[in-house]
C-alpha cells in the first residue's frame, strides 16, 4: 500500500523542526504557544499524522509565519472561483467612505475633549494662583 501523504508529512515535520530550532523552542513550548496538545505536535514532528488546517493556522500564529511555511500545500491553494463584481467594489467604496467619516467624527470628538481638558487645566491654574491659604 502506497502512503500518499508521507512526503507531505515529512515536509511538514522538517518545517516544524526548523522553526523550533529557529525559535529555540521545544515541543512543550510549541504546545503552550499554539494550544495544540504535545502528543499531537509529537505526531507532526515524527511525521506520523498529517496536520489539519486548524492546526496549521495555530502553528503559523505561534511561529508568526505564513501557513505555507508550515504546510507547503498551502502554496498550491489558488483562489480561482471568486468573482469580484462592480457592485462588490461599490460596496467596498461605500464602506471606505463611511469609515473615513466615522474617523473624522472621532477625531473631532477627541479634539473637543482635548479643548475641554485644556480649558479645565487653565481654570485650575487660575484658581490656584488666586487662592488664599
Amino acid at each position: 500500500m502506497i502512503d500518499r501523504d508521507l512526503q507531505l508529512r515529512e515536509a511538514i515535520s522538517n518545517n516544524i523542526k526548523r522553526l523550533l530550532a529557529e525559535k529555540n523552542w521545544n515541543q512543550v513550548n510549541l504546545s503552550f504557544y499554539s494550544g495544540i496538545p504535545k502528543s499531537t505536535i509529537s505526531d507532526y514532528v515524527n511525521a506520523k499524522t498529517l496536520i489539519n488546517q486548524s492546526n496549521v493556522n495555530k502553528l503559523s500564529l505561534a511561529f508568526n509565519v505564513p501557513k505555507s511555511t508550515i504546510d507547503p500545500s498551502f502554496n498550491n491553494k489558488l483562489v480561482s472561483n471568486i468573482t469580484i463584481t462592480d457592485k462588490d467594489i461599490s460596496i467596498l467604496k461605500s464602506l471606505n467612505v463611511n469609515l473615513l467619516l466615522y474617523a473624522e467624527e472621532e477625531n473631532e470628538k477627541e479634539d473637543n475633549l482635548q479643548l475641554q481638558i485644556n480649558t479645565l487645566n487653565k481654570t485650575i491654574l487660575f484658581l490656584e494662583s488666586v487662592s488664599v491659604d
